[in-house]
């Protein structure tokens, strides 16, 4: 029996089943259109990681996010961003931090792991939503409508979203457009109206990436330190006192 509330594990995508990628399929076929079963397995295969989100009443997978870390040198420093890709969390549960305390989790141990590495999250968005999850959750972040994105940043953005998509890539506008679709959010899910647009963000999203409900990608980046971890912790836990418990016992759970 479904309890509605949910723990989670940082999984390794080798350590998945059969069945549990059968699950996650079934589950983001629900919310997106003009996807592909092959190409949705053959993305998730090559990701590192994947924070998977279970009922604790009956332990059935209600949501997902997979993630791979990229490494390189920019402008002679070395990094590692955080690449966020496939992300789903089933609507009974919109609204909680059932999510962003596992991904800050994840953040928490890359910025230990790395301490002579700058940390980036990479993160692109065809729905609002996901565009929101950044700007409420980081303290730096690009594009955004209160600042302008410093050169360096845009130079990084260009290298990161060049590397990962080629040609879909345009770098004057910030928006990643697939020469095939690879997926659009179905129209109940993220659909913007006029009241949406008085939110700031919301706005600026619509005017960067006009034709997200075709399945564009507005890019965008995030610094990532411990003091973003902390702000990113310390909002999730403002949201959801309950989780608290599980929160700090994340902090330190292994990635399996």
């Amino acid at each position: 029996m479904s309890s509605k509330q949910l723990y989670f594990k940082t999984l390794s995508i080798k350590k998945l089943s059969d069945s549990d990628k059968e699950t996650m399929w079934l589950l983001f076929e629900k919310y997106y259109l003009d996807i592909d079963k092959k190409r949705f397995l053959q993305d998730l295969n090559q990701k590192d990681h994947a924070i998977v989100l279970f009922d604790t009443g009956n332990g059935a997978i209600q949501g997902f996010s997979t993630l791979q870390r990229d490494c390189g040198v920019f402008n002679g420093r070395p990094y590692v961003a955080v690449f966020t890709g496939d992300t789903i969390l089933d609507k009974k549960y919109w609204g909680s931090s059932a999510l962003s305390i596992p991904f800050c989790s994840y953040l928490f141990k890359t910025v230990l792991s790395n301490p002579f590495k700058d940390v980036y999250w990479h993160l692109i968005s065809k729905g609002y939503k996901t565009y929101l999850t950044m700007t409420r959750n980081t303290l730096c972040y690009w594009p955004r409508y209160d600042v302008a994105t410093p050169p360096e940043i845009l130079q990084l953005m260009d290298k990161l979203n060049h590397e990962r998509f080629g040609e879909c890539w345009n770098p004057d506008s910030g928006v990643i457009r697939f020469t095939h679709p690879l997926g659009k959010l179905r129209e109940s899910v993220a659909p913007i109206h006029a009241e949406h647009l008085t939110t700031p963000e919301i706005r600026f999203f619509n005017d960067m990436n006009p034709y997200h409900y075709e399945g564009d990608e507005l890019a965008c980046l995030a610094k990532v330190d411990i003091k973003t971890v902390e702000f990113c912790i310390r909002r999730s836990l403002v949201k959801s006192v309950k989780t608290i418990g599980s929160a700090i016992k994340g902090l330190w759970q292994p990635i399996s």
